[in-house]
């Protein structure tokens, strides 16, 4: 039986009917998985406080080197990726986009990007996009 999570809207678990909806797919548990990876600054979590991407210190703290930017997301994306392709990071004017190519565990082709830009002062996480297999995923 394959393992499911639960599935995540914008804000929290979905729940319909009085019932707790679950991740379709495998793709769809570990597109949710990688995305909330990506959404979560490291040392945000209680529990866990290398869970996520360090942001603050190894993305908008470090020099504009695109290749140390691009590893900065390695250990984030290593949780749920076997095998990792490739990473690049692009500066783009006030913000960040990286694309990611790797493989699960299960043999899963997955490819990926974000975009990471300042605004305000502060770091958003925005147009997240996951296709493993071939198939997108659609991210809440």
């Amino acid at each position: 039986m394959a393992v499911s999570d639960l599935l995540l809207g914008p804000y929290d678990v979905v729940i319909v009917d009085g019932q707790l909806l679950f991740t379709a797919s495998q793709g769809a548990r570990i597109a949710q998985r990688l995305a909330q990876r990506l959404l979560t600054f490291a040392g945000e979590w209680f529990a866990n406080a290398n869970y996520g991407v360090d942001y603050i210190t190894n993305v908008f703290g470090a020099p504009a080197d695109e290749t140390l930017l691009a590893e900065a997301f390695r250990p984030a994306l290593s949780t749920e990726l076997e095998t990792i392709v490739s990473i690049t990071a692009t500066v783009q004017n006030r913000g960040l986009s990286v694309r990611f190519v790797g493989v699960a565990p299960a043999g899963e082709s997955v490819t990926g990007s974000a975009l990471i830009t300042t605004v305000d002062g502060g770091v958003v996480v925005s147009g997240i996009q996951i296709t493993v297999d071939g198939v997108p995923v659609v991210i809440a």
